[in-house]
């Protein structure tokens, strides 16, 4: 959205399109959209998401004891060795080191394990004819 942003203003001071603002109630200045974006360097909100949707997939295949965050914490500080566990100040690349560690983590216990999923329920008794 930023980069289109940059491009409709571009086009609003050669005069080729009218103006955006005051006529949609998301548009309220120039740099909307340019305003929201990451500091440089730091983890972005698609490698957050991503990081939250593979903790959540993974957690399936945890025991329950190991469903928290100091598990996630443990992870974290593996892939990118540093003592603080929390992943939104994390930069750029330490996330991609964190969301590789998170697929290795699910590709291990998906191809080692059941997922808690497929242990709550019940097993199908064989009946003999």
């Amino acid at each position: 959205m930023a980069a289109l942003e940059t491009v409709l203003f571009m086009r609003v001071h050669a005069g080729e399109v009218s103006s955006p603002i005051g006529r949609s109630r998301y548009i309220t200045s120039e740099f909307h959209w340019r305003t929201r974006l990451p500091r440089v360097g730091y983890i972005n909100s698609r490698q957050a998401y991503r990081i939250q949707e593979l903790w959540t997939r993974l957690q399936e295949y945890l025991p329950a004891e190991q469903r928290n965050l100091v598990y996630l914490a443990g992870i974290i500080r593996k892939a990118t060795g540093k003592p603080d566990p929390g992943y939104t100040c994390l930069s750029s690349g330490e996330a991609d080191a964190l969301i590789n560690a998170l697929k290795d983590r699910l590709s291990h216990s998906i191809r080692s394990g059941v997922s808690e999923r497929e242990r709550s329920q019940p097993e199908e008794e064989e009946v003999p004819f």
